[in-house]
């Protein structure tokens, strides 16, 4: 399983996000979206122990407008953010 970050246009959406993803049974926290992300909004959802298929079923296509899916990889100082085709 992977560990993916959920960006948003507005804290409002991280936190109903994050509220929906755990009451999925998603493993999801949110987190400060990091510097080397241009995103709209300080908040990023991070989800971890998971695929992107599940958060694709998930999170309907009409609702991404404003969003961004990235794959982390690696860990501490040395993670890499791989935006992923997700709108």
């Amino acid at each position: 399983m992977k560990v993916f970050l959920l960006t948003f246009d507005g804290a409002q959406a991280a936190m109903s996000g994050e509220k929906e993803f755990k009451e999925a049974g998603f493993s999801a926290r949110l987190v400060p979206t990091p510097e080397s992300i241009s995103a709209a909004c300080g908040l990023a959802l991070r989800i971890k122990n998971t695929n992107a298929e599940d958060i694709n079923q998930f999170f309907p296509e009409e609702r991404r407008e404003g969003t961004g899916l990235y794959l982390i990889e690696g860990e501490g100082r040395s993670k890499h953010y791989s935006a992923l085709d997700w709108n």
